[in-house]
Formats: structure tokens, C-alpha cells, sequence
């Protein structure tokens, strides 16, 4: 697996030499790809708010993207995840690109843009989906013992004969 945490360029033309190394690596390392960061570019007009969408750089931007076969999870949350110091303009530069092997084997998996803190950019939690971790663990209280009968219903449930592995599902 390959992980790479972006911080692009502000400078376009710096940004677009950076595509042209991750195309390149991309291409040249085998592995399962996440790109996840701040990349200093949009894709459409839409991820911006209040501010001007520059075509020429997210048309490089998303050429990029097709070039290495990288596919972009949909964002949770916040649909910006950058404030300007201003606090006038929005824009989505942040964001998490995978290879289509990434999506295969994990394709429950969410990226969701938390709130903005202490920072002027949005924290990413990339969440793979639920897991199932077994059973859940059985509890008991202390004071369960002064209930009359509970410690005679105990010993009755350890007592039980069965193929269970767990002795709490004994006692029903």
C-alpha cells in the first residue's frame, strides 16, 4: 500500500509539475494508492464559494487524476473544507484519491470532513466502515449480587452443558 500526504503548492505552475510526479510515480510504483491532503486545487466550479474557478488549472488537475486511474471518495460533512483568513471565501482542496484496487477491497469506506477548529482547514477522517470485533462483552454489576437468587441463576447458566464457547450465552 502507498500513502502519500498531500500538501500541494499555492503556485499553479508548481502544483502542475507535482501531478506530473505522482502521474509518474504512480506509474512506476505497484501497489494499493491513497492520496489524501490538502492539494490546493479544485475540480469544478462548485467547489468553490465566493471565489474565482480557474478552468485551465483544475482541467490539469483533473487530467491528472483520469491519467493515473485515481478515484475520488465522496466527501461527508462539510462541503468546504478550507476557509480563507478573511472568512469570506470557501473552497473543497481537500480530499482523498484512491486506485480502483483501494475502492475493491474497501467499499464501505467514508471520507468525512470534520469542523474547523483550530485550523482554517477541515480535519479528514477516512473510515473503512464498520468492523465486527465479536461478541460483546457481558457485564456485571456488583451489586446484580444482592438481587435474590441471581448467584443460584449463575451457577445454573455455568453449569449448563452446550457447545457454546462463550459461558454468557449459556444463561438464558
Amino acid at each position: 500500500m502507498v500513502v502519500v500526504n498531500v500538501y500541494a503548492p499555492n503556485i499553479y505552475t508548481n502544483r502542475r509539475r507535482l501531478w506530473d510526479k505522482f502521474l509518474s510515480l504512480c506509474n512506476s510504483i505497484e501497489g494499493i494508492w491513497l492520496i489524501i491532503g490538502d492539494f490546493n486545487e479544485v475540480r469544478v466550479p462548485e467547489d468553490r464559494w465566493n471565489s474565482v474557478f480557474d478552468n485551465n488549472n483544475a482541467l490539469h488537475f483533473n487530467n491528472f487524476i483520469g491519467a493515473a486511474g485515481l478515484l475520488e471518495y465522496p466527501m461527508l460533512g462539510r462541503k468546504y473544507t478550507f476557509l480563507s483568513g478573511d472568512g469570506k471565501k470557501l473552497s473543497k482542496i481537500d480530499r482523498a484519491l484512491v486506485c480502483s484496487d483501494f475502492m475493491t477491497k474497501w467499499p464501505n469506506t467514508s471520507l468525512r470532513a470534520l469542523e474547523r477548529n483550530i485550523s482554517d482547514h477541515s480535519p479528514l477522517i477516512l473510515s473503512s466502515g464498520a468492523s465486527n470485533y465479536g461478541p460483546t462483552p457481558f457485564r456485571f454489576f456488583n451489586s446484580w449480587i444482592e438481587i435474590p437468587g441471581m448467584v443460584e441463576a449463575v451457577n445454573r447458566g455455568l453449569n449448563k452443558q452446550g457447545n457454546e464457547n462463550f459461558k454468557d450465552l449459556l444463561l438464558g
